[in-house]
């Protein structure tokens, strides 16, 4: 494969990542009973829209290509170790969250570092890049605050006098 088509391969995958995760997102925020929790899922949600069109419109204006299968090296870890997002209970849902950003930033550390990428594609993915660890950053304060509400309920629970 030439640099032309490398790059192209890495941002398709990246765009095929981010459509996965809007499926994932919209339906776990859909369901969601937790009304802070929701909104951080809508804001994930929102991110990888956001994620799609910018990448759509990339891969369109510089490359005039309306679409391309993923199944680069990038799309390939993130199907091998993607988490699922039907997951039961709040704190497993919340730690598959954070485990696809996790994922998910990898993904854009490995494309960013890529000596064949472009400096308009380097950018597009830097930018990406900070809008996903902003989130990630927010899930995982969540996650965090969850676990510590839990653990402070389970210490202070009334006493059952036999």
């Amino acid at each position: 494969m030439d640099t032309h088509e490398l790059i192209i391969q890495d941002l398709s995958d990246l765009l095929r990542i981010n459509q996965e995760r809007v499926i994932g997102y919209n339906k776990s925020a859909y369901a969601c009973e937790n009304f802070h929790l929701k909104m951080l899922l809508n804001r994930e949600l929102d991110q990888a829209r956001d994620a799609v069109f910018s990448l759509k419109q990339l891969l369109k204006e510089k490359f005039n290509i309306e679409s391309l299968e993923a199944s680069g090296q990038l799309f390939l870890m993130w199907s091998d170790f993607k988490p699922s997002f039907d997951e039961c209970g709040t704190e497993t849902q919340l730690q598959a969250f954070e485990m696809a950003d996790l994922l998910t930033l990898k993904c854009y550390r490995l494309a960013i570092a890529r000596s064949y990428v472009d400096a308009m594609s380097k950018n597009l993915l830097e930018f990406q890049y900070q809008k996903s660890m902003s989130i990630y950053a927010n899930i995982k304060a969540y996650r965090q605050a969850y676990r510590n509400n839990l653990n402070r309920a389970m210490h202070y629970q009334p006493r059952r006098i036999a």
